[in-house]
């Protein structure tokens, strides 16, 4: 019997979900082989499995052979290879593609503009990821639960906690379900608020779901870290051990927090303090330097090693990032202690951003 295309659709759908790459390209050459000529969707199917296993390459190879074949790419290929670029940083690139996706006539969806909104995450790239957010409002594509998060990390992450409130609130107004990702970015927010009775009822739900919900590692660490600033030691634990439910190794930091709450005798606040002011000298030493890659890993062997950073820390990060000329990098630290659970930026840790924005002649920015 001579297998037809709707065969070799159903045996592709079903090679992608089990993830074996070997056999869906073996499937492409079988499919030759008979005569058929792979479709749209079937080149989808391949760039999916390529995208689970980040051979990104072999995602725009895909992409220029459906081109060559004079095939119309429809909006699932668009956002595979969106996710590709995005995931790259190759802001140029991800902008073409979403051009030529509007050229072709091809309707984007919320997935595609949170993938926009997902390479404008950082601090200083916040009204960039804002207008992306109203770019899809006005082109008539509804906003999901993943935008809606995006738009709230990115306000938290430049300090902007009105904008996050407000954004928070559209949520609710619109009924949408939050669920992991959404859910951890108004759990910080409730507790940036000083909210800990609604932040606590939000970890609670995250629990209750966790096996409805998709969870990765990243998210679940996330969350630890979160609740160990609000010091629910409880949930935490229920946490670390959801961790270990999924076979995922945590991190160094992970368990420096976890050994804090169960060994609080081990870990005394002295020792702490005398941490950070080594690292606080350590990293202003490499900055007087100019090496700023040296200041960062120091910062981050810091945080691996399970020491809380203090305002201190983050003061000496953001003296590096000014000196160095990295003001937009100096702005998002600020705004990562401006949002802080647990610490307060103080006048050092406006001075050096204020004296760098003046001699870049940035009054206005020195200003605000």
């Amino acid at each position: 019997v001579t297998p037809s295309e709707v065969t070799f659709s159903i045996l592709l759908s079903a090679l992608v979900r089990s993830g074996d790459a070997r056999s869906v390209k073996s499937a492409f050459r079988e499919m030759e082989k008979y005569g058929i000529t792979p479709q749209v969707y079937h080149f989808n199917s391949l760039m999916d499995i390529h995208l689970k296993s980040r051979n990104h390459n072999e995602i725009f190879d895909l992409f220029l052979e459906i081109r060559r074949l004079g095939y119309r790419s429809d909006r699932s290929t668009y956002n595979l290879v969106l996710t590709a670029y995005v995931r790259e940083r190759r802001e140029i690139d991800a902008l073409a593609i979403f051009e030529d996706m509007m050229m072709k006539h091809v309707r984007p969806d919320r997935n595609t503009f949170a993938l926009l909104m997902r390479l404008y995450s950082s601090a200083e790239d916040v009204e960039k990821c804002r207008s992306w957010f109203q770019r899809m409002i006005k082109d008539g594509v509804a906003p999901g639960e993943i935008n809606y998060a995006l738009l709230i990390e990115a306000f938290l992450r430049a300090g902007l906690v009105e904008d996050a409130k407000v954004a928070a609130h559209e949520v609710e107004a619109k009924d949408i379900l939050p669920r992991t990702r959404l859910s951890t970015c108004l759990m910080r927010l409730a507790l940036v608020w000083k909210d800990r009775m609604r932040a606590r009822k939000m970890a609670e739900d995250l629990w209750l779901n966790r096996k409805d919900w998709r969870f990765e590692l990243a998210d679940v660490e996330n969350i630890i870290q979160i609740l160990s600033h609000a010091n629910e030691n409880e949930i935490v634990l229920k946490f670390e051990q959801f961790l270990f439910e999924r076979g995922w190794e945590p991190s160094v930091r992970t368990r420096r927090i976890v050994n804090r709450i169960r060994h609080p005798d081990l870990m005394r606040n002295d020792t702490q303090n005398e941490q950070s002011a080594a690292f606080v000298e350590m990293i202003d030493r490499f900055a007087r330097a100019s090496d700023l890659i040296r200041s960062k890993r120091a910062f981050n062997r810091m945080l691996e090693e399970g020491v809380n950073p203090t305002t201190e820390v983050y003061n000496a990060m953001i003296r590096a990032y000014c000196f160095c000329g990295e003001i937009g990098m100096a702005l998002r630290t600020l705004g990562e202690l401006r949002t802080s659970l647990f610490l307060e930026p103080d006048a050092l840790s406006y001075k050096p951003i204020v004296l760098a924005l003046v001699r870049e002649k940035q009054l206005d920015k020195a200003n605000h």
